[in-house]
């Protein structure tokens, strides 16, 4: 059961050359853009880039959760990238990050926003969940463990 009460899509990629986190930033821009046409890869690239500006997305155990809000009507997204080399994101804890869970909505999708944002946190305290996530192969796979957040899909 979804219990943010929003249906929302979820995307999976591997990133395996990015080898800086502005690199990192833009190619998850440029896949949020594919799932998203009415998305511009530069104009999101930069609201991510702005966004880690004021602060790092890391939050821990090498996971960063970059958003942002867009100005389309789709619904909102997650998107679930494991980077094949770990990057400096800034994270209190020092560890490279190695799982970018992007998180993207709209402006009426703000609840939504807020409220996953602490349930992706718990990933930090949960090592064997955070280590399916790193281990996935396709969307299903992802789509299990946010459904263990309690991030059900429907899609």
């Amino acid at each position: 059961m979804n219990l943010v009460g929003t249906t929302f899509d979820v995307g999976f990629v591997i990133d395996a050359h990015s080898q800086s986190r502005k690199a990192a930033l833009w190619k998850l821009a440029k896949h949020i853009e594919e799932l998203r046409p009415d998305t511009a890869t530069g104009k999101l690239a930069k609201c991510l880039h702005d966004r880690e500006r004021l602060g790092s997305t890391a939050i821990g155990a090498g996971v960063a959760i970059p958003h942002a809000v867009l100005h389309d009507h789709s619904p909102p997204l997650i998107l679930a990238t494991r980077l094949e080399q770990k990057l400096d994101f800034g994270a209190l804890d020092g560890s490279g990050v190695d799982i970018l869970l992007a998180v993207v909505g709209n402006r009426k999708d703000l609840l939504f926003l807020q409220a996953v944002m602490p349930r992706i946190c718990k990933l930090v305290q949960d090592r064997a969940l955070l280590g399916e996530l790193r281990s996935a192969t396709n969307i299903e796979e992802v789509q299990r463990v946010l459904a263990c957040l309690g991030l059900a899909t429907t899609n």
